[in-house]
């Protein structure tokens, strides 16, 4: 009776619960970080769904900045691989730097290009390796941008796309969905990267005729192959006085904008996370596509290059400027 009533006491005094928690397995979780603040939202988030930093969780961070060498980001991605943690967090390219370290770890993409036609899942529903998460659809919005823009260039044959100067490996493999998308169409890709104006200069000399050329201008996002953040301004305004059909940022000059988003990203993030935390197969977990768009179109850009604004242009985009 009196080992009953001991038993008794400690339920009553909450006693046999903190006990229980004290014995919780902890889940670790590596951050593969490029220098911002996510994985303290993804603390918060995780602690919304039950996971408490140092009870039941353990975050893992190691830095890689946009720009650092690659020692920096491979000694990066050893350490986190390394350290046995039950699931791998990274953006961007820094995902193809985990999943070349590990086909074992369960890898969540908080926003990858293009996971699918970049080798990293079978497919979006059934991704059937060790990556899933966010997709920022680039092969399924292809389609779409490309298609506006030959109705604004009815002549077009030829997209250039205008990039930083490292990684063009990286940026045709990325491009894969816009070329298997235009090629069919008549519209072929080239690669122009760029460190200095003249370079950009350069490349749109190449482009010869205007009316059948347009270039992609990187600007952000991935950022191992954006334009040089010092020369963006003039890029636009050389590519007005050439004429030249542009996609890029349509609120600084560009003849158009095209970017398909996460609504709620960081809680989508969050929430894949924390399904394989409870057991989920990573294999089976579908990578998820944006919900939703911006089109933005520059009237007074396509007015001063010649293109043609239809009213179905108008209609479809969710903003005009200019």
């Amino acid at each position: 009776m009196r080992r009953r009533d001991a038993i008794a006491a400690l339920l009553a005094a909450g006693m046999m619960p903190a006990a229980r928690a004290a014995a919780e397995p902890v889940k670790r979780v590596g951050y593969l970080s490029g220098g911002s603040n996510s994985s303290g939202e993804i603390g918060q988030g995780l602690a919304k769904l039950g996971w408490t930093e140092g009870r039941n969780v353990r975050f893992e961070v190691r830095p890689a900045p946009p720009g650092a060498p690659p020692a920096v980001l491979a000694t990066a991605v050893a350490d986190l691989v390394g350290a046995k943690v039950d699931v791998l967090v990274a953006f961007t390219d820094r995902v193809d730097a985990l999943a070349a370290a590990t086909r074992a770890i369960p890898i969540v993409a908080g926003m990858h290009p293009d996971p699918v036609g970049m080798g990293l899942a079978q497919s979006l529903r059934a991704p059937g390796g060790n990556v899933t998460g966010l997709s920022a659809g680039a092969r399924e919005s292809a389609s779409a941008w490309v298609g506006i823009l030959r109705t604004m260039r009815p002549r077009l044959n030829r997209i250039a796309i205008v990039h930083g100067a490292r990684g063009e490996a990286r940026m045709r493999m990325v491009t894969k969905g816009w070329v298997d998308v235009a090629a069919p169409i008549g519209i072929a890709f080239s690669y122009a990267p760029c460190a200095t104006l003249a370079d950009v200069e350069r490349a749109f000399d190449a482009l010869g005729d205007p009316a059948r050329a347009a270039a992609f201008l990187l600007f952000g996002g991935m950022t191992l192959v954006a334009l040089p953040i010092e020369i963006q301004k003039d890029v636009h305004e050389l590519a007005l006085r050439r004429r030249l059909a542009t996609v890029g940022e349509a609120r600084e000059g560009a003849l158009m904008s095209y970017d398909a988003s996460h609504s709620d990203p960081m809680g989508r993030v969050v929430s894949i996370i924390d399904k394989i935390l409870r057991g989920g197969k990573v294999a089976e977990i579908p990578i998820e596509l944006p919900d939703r768009t911006e089109f933005v179109v520059n009237r007074a850009t396509a007015r001063a290059i010649g293109a043609e604004l239809a009213p179905e242009i108008l209609l479809r985009a969710t903003e005009v400027v200019g």
